[in-house]
């Protein structure tokens, strides 16, 4: 029989403290830790926390202490036996008592849970039952609130369409109107052109009838020289008087010629500019004329291409497209750009509502962006490969069909308000005529013609228009539309400078 005094190198009669400081010293120094592959220590701190067990519990050092001294004791060891048989007994009665305790515990804690459980189950009824009167109390508030929100919007949205009715209408009007003042003016140079036909007899022009009259000028400068040499040569040697005289004579009535040929060249220039500008406004307006048909058809189609983009964004909203923002029809390209930027916007967002919202979006894209899965999810909804390249190539007709009717819109747009212009030049207006001849000058909107623009210019400056007389100066300085001349060109930059007027790079 092991002694686990001696183990622990205590007394019999040792306190708990000291058995205690004992164990503390002897484990540390034979500790596995410490001794590492050391079998005999190993052995050694298993007595010693054998002994420190036993002899740090009262009763178990009462029973070590009797064992050990009949141990020591021989003719006490039947004895002893007797009494560790009566104690096993003892033990045995104990457990199964113990057992039996323990028994009508866990039948006692089954009924008390059984019991919990029950009263549970009444809460969780109770809760349900609340829960769902309140729940339908909830609903049919929040169903009026959304019905009185849907009725708002549904009265805003029947108060716009008046309204965009009403302009539309106005618009018509207005369209109505200025096409009748296009007919007019269509008329008024319709009527120009007749005159000018019945004036030239269809046959010669205006201007071919004044160069007809200078050339006869020409003649008659040409005669008088001849005359002038005739004189010269005859009569200088009999009559010096008369030699000088005749000279003087022709030379002032060559003069006056000269100066009604330039006249005459300057109006034939002018009634040119204008027979041009009739024959050119007359042309536009014929273009413009003819463009109405095609633009109506054009924004028929429009409309009817609006509305089909309208049902086909009905029918993707219930679907992964729908959740996107994107049609069915959209191109992988399009649905990782607009997954990009739902991602973006929703990223960071911790509200319950937004992540609910992102997560279906990442669930939309995951399909979507898996060609094979994207082709199955089609198929769910009667869509084949060969309807979606269909539609792609419809969009893409109709776009080239709506930028060009925006084109076309555009540009009579430009002509009506060029031809509203081109009447106040006509009718005098200093500043119509000068912005005139910039458009004409510029050539951004219409082909350039310095001509045209020195002309306006012209018009303009008769008026001493401050914008048109630096104009132009500019015509002169760079030879644009008449010869170039510096001088003059300064000139004109300082008397439109004198009234006042500021140069654009100046500005």
């Amino acid at each position: 029989m092991k002694n686990y005094y001696r183990i622990l190198n205590v007394r019999t009669n040792a306190t708990e403290a000291e058995i205690k400081n004992s164990y503390r010293t002897l484990a540390k120094r034979y500790h596995p830790d410490v001794n590492p592959n050391n079998i005999e220590a190993a052995q050694r701190f298993s007595d010693i926390n054998e002994a420190h067990t036993v002899l740090t519990d009262p009763q178990a050092r009462k029973q070590y202490d009797a064992q050990l001294w009949e141990a020591m004791n021989p003719q006490r060891r039947q004895t002893t036996a007797q009494q560790s048989s009566y104690r096993a007994q003892q033990t045995q009665t104990q457990a199964a008592q113990a057992q039996a305790q323990a028994q009508m515990q866990a039948q006692i804690r089954a009924q008390i849970a059984n019991e919990v459980a029950a009263q549970l189950n009444g809460v969780r009824d109770r809760a349900y039952k609340e829960g769902y009167a309140r729940g339908m109390q909830d609903g049919k508030t929040q169903a009026s609130q959304s019905y009185a929100a849907q009725t708002e919007q549904a009265q805003r949205a029947v108060n716009e369409f008046r309204r965009n009715r009403g302009e539309l209408e106005q618009e018509l009007f207005d369209r109505d109107r200025e096409l009748a003042q296009a007919n007019d003016r269509v008329r008024t140079l319709e009527t120009q052109l007749k005159w000018l036909k019945s004036a030239t007899g269809d046959t010669v022009r205006p201007t071919e009838m004044m160069r007809g009259q200078i050339d006869a000028a020409k003649l008659r400068v040409a005669e008088l020289k001849k005359q002038l040499s005739a004189v010269e040569q005859s009569d200088i040697k009999t009559n010096p008087s008369q030699a000088q005289a005749t000279p003087r004579r022709i030379k002032e009535l060559s003069d006056a010629l000269n100066k009604e040929f330039a006249a005459l060249n300057t109006r034939i220039d002018e009634l040119s500019d204008r027979v041009s500008n009739v024959c050119e406004q007359y042309n536009q307006y014929k273009a413009s004329m003819q463009d109405d048909g095609m633009l109506s058809a054009m924004e028929r189609r429009a409309t009817a291409w609006a509305n089909k983009q309208a049902e086909d964004a009905q029918f993707s909203k219930p679907t992964h497209y729908g959740t996107l923002g994107l049609l069915v029809w959209a191109t992988p390209a399009q649905i990782d750009e607009e997954f990009a930027r739902l991602e973006n916007r929703y990223q960071g967002k911790t509200d319950g509502e937004s992540l609910v919202r992102f997560r279906r979006i990442k669930d939309a894209y995951a399909v979507l962006a898996d060609p094979s899965r994207r082709r199955a999810y089609n198929a769910t909804l009667g869509i084949d490969d060969a309807r979606i390249e269909e539609e792609r190539k419809l969009i893409r007709e109709n776009e080239a069909i709506q930028n060009d009717y925006r084109g076309k819109l555009a540009a009579k747009e430009f002509w009506t308000r060029f031809d509203e212009l081109s009447s106040l030049a006509l009718a005098g207006e200093a500043d119509a005529q000068n912005l005139l001849g910039e458009i004409y000058y510029e050539g951004n909107t219409i082909d350039r013609n310095y001509t045209q623009a020195v002309y306006w210019f012209r018009e303009a400056f008769r008026q001493k228009h401050p914008a048109a007389i630096y104009n132009l100066g500019l015509c002169y300085t760079n030879g644009q539309g008449v010869g170039r001349n510096k001088s003059i060109g300064t000139a004109l930059f300082r008397q439109a400078t004198n009234l006042g007027y500021t140069p654009p790079e100046q500005n």
